[in-house]
């Protein structure tokens, strides 16, 4: 693969849950020295091309003082209904910026993604530009997952807690799969889900 990333995609990354199964703030949580939500973004930003939202919920006050001023907010005032809210909170921002054609769903809980990895995911995203981009680890689905600006609608009208599965799995968009090689990601659900590092 020899095609480079294109600037035109937004990185946006979901932190917006009340943290229920973790006890506490889980992008508060120490991982080696940093917040949690802080270790994320600053994985993410090796291979970001430009543009990173957040989607902050819970605690929003709190949690935005981990966020690195760079970075731009948004607050979903209805987190509480399901992660479809808060994704549909970031894509708004993200579609109100005309030179985004593409978006790039990372989960804000998820560490261990490569810059490697997650930068091949964009780089076949920038040949097909047109298709959603779903990375995989095993054969299972995983981030992160890059969606055309011509799906965003779409992606405005979900609603729930599945975010978007729903609609990848629906079998009416086109979904190319594309595996994680060196990634060993780990999803923080509870606190026994920390790195020590």
């Amino acid at each position: 693969m020899t095609a480079t990333v294109d600037a035109d995609v937004a990185v946006l990354v979901l932190a917006a849950g009340a943290s229920t199964r973790f006890g506490s703030s889980k992008p508060l949580a120490d991982v080696g020295g940093r917040p949690l939500l802080a270790r994320v973004i600053s994985e993410i930003q090796q291979w970001a091309p430009g543009k990173v939202v957040v989607v902050l919920g819970a605690q929003a006050d709190l949690v935005r003082k981990v966020v690195p001023k760079d970075i731009e907010i948004v607050v979903c005032s209805d987190w509480e209904s399901g992660m479809s809210a808060s994704l549909a909170a970031g894509i708004e921002a993200v579609a109100a910026d005309p030179s985004m054609a593409r978006c790039a769903v990372m989960m804000g809980d998820t560490l261990g993604v490569t810059a490697a990895d997650a930068a091949r995911v964009l780089e076949v995203s920038t040949v097909y530009p047109d298709i959603v981009m779903q990375a995989t680890l095993g054969g299972s689905p995983s981030h992160p997952v890059v969606f055309p600006r011509e799906l965003f609608d779409s992606l405005l009208e979900l609603s729930g807690d599945s975010g978007a599965r729903d609609l990848l799995a629906s079998g009416n968009v086109d979904v190319v799969t594309v595996p994680l090689e060196d990634s060993t990601p780990i999803d923080v659900d509870t606190r026994a889900d920390l790195p020590d590092t």
